[in-house]
């Protein structure tokens, strides 16, 4: 089976691409709670990005510094899970 991969169009913003990764975990039938979830951990993304951020700017470094960010600001950071490989 093919790998979901998202698409990076030119005018996709950070946010329409997390809405659209949503709308894959519904039609995937994904439990809410796990879709909730993930609509959290957009939120955390969005205190340190913009939403309106075009998803052609999102790189690796920008990615390592909100690592950073994260280790620094939350009490647990065991949860923080790398995406190593995918920028």
């Amino acid at each position: 089976m093919k790998k979901l991969q998202m698409r990076t169009d030119a005018e996709m913003t950070f946010e329409e691409g997390c809405n659209r990764y949503l709308e894959d975990c519904r039609r995937r039938n994904l439990r809410e709670g796990t879709i909730r979830h993930y609509r959290q951990s957009y939120d955390q993304f969005y205190r340190y990005f913009d939403p309106d951020m075009p998803l052609k700017l999102f790189n690796k470094e920008q990615y390592e510094k909100y690592v950073v960010y994260l280790r620094d600001t939350m009490q647990n950071d065991v949860s923080i899970i790398p995406i190593c490989g995918i920028l």
